[in-house]
Parts: structure tokens; C-alpha cells; sequence
């Protein structure tokens, strides 16, 4: 499946909208028969394979991580990193 802006971003509001998928805090987030029912049921609603849900997924979590240390890393001041910026 060819994963352009618009579908990445409704495959993320439909995945936001089964907390069974990413929240520990939901009674059935351990179960994986009925993870596995919830990954089926979003892959159907997009239109491709649940293998291929979860691959985007997987990415564009990675991605989050990876941009949010840049942003972190970028707003620490030059004495964090042992460096005197008043001399």
C-alpha cells in the first residue's frame, strides 16, 4: 500500500481510537487474540493487511521517538554539554 500523508493520518486517528492497541492500561491490552481482532478490524477499515497496519505503525512511532530527542537535544544550552558559552 502506497502510505501518503492523508492516510497516515487517518490510520492514526483510527488506531488513537483502540486503546486496546497501545494502552498497557486496557483490561484487554495483553490479550493478543484480541489485539490480533483489533489490528484485523483496522486493517479492513483501511484497506490493506494487518502486517501492513502494524509496519506503518511501528515507523511512525520510531519517527515520533527520533524527533522528539532532536527537540529535546536541541534546547539544551552549550554548559550542558561542558562547554562555557561566557568567557
Amino acid at each position: 500500500m502506497e502510505w501518503n500523508n492523508e492516510k497516515m493520518l487517518d490510520l492514526i486517528e483510527r488506531y488513537e481510537k483502540k486503546p486496546i492497541l497501545w494502552s498497557p492500561k486496557h483490561p484487554k491490552y495483553y490479550n493478543k487474540f484480541a489485539k490480533s481482532d483489533e489490528w484485523e478490524e483496522l486493517a479492513t477499515e483501511m484497506g490493506t493487511t494487518s502486517d501492513e497496519c502494524k509496519k506503518k505503525m511501528t515507523s511512525l512511532n520510531a519517527s515520533f521517538r527520533r524527533e522528539k530527542v532532536r527537540m529535546k537535544k536541541s534546547q539544551r544550552t552549550g554548559s550542558e554539554y561542558g562547554v562555557n558559552p561566557v568567557q
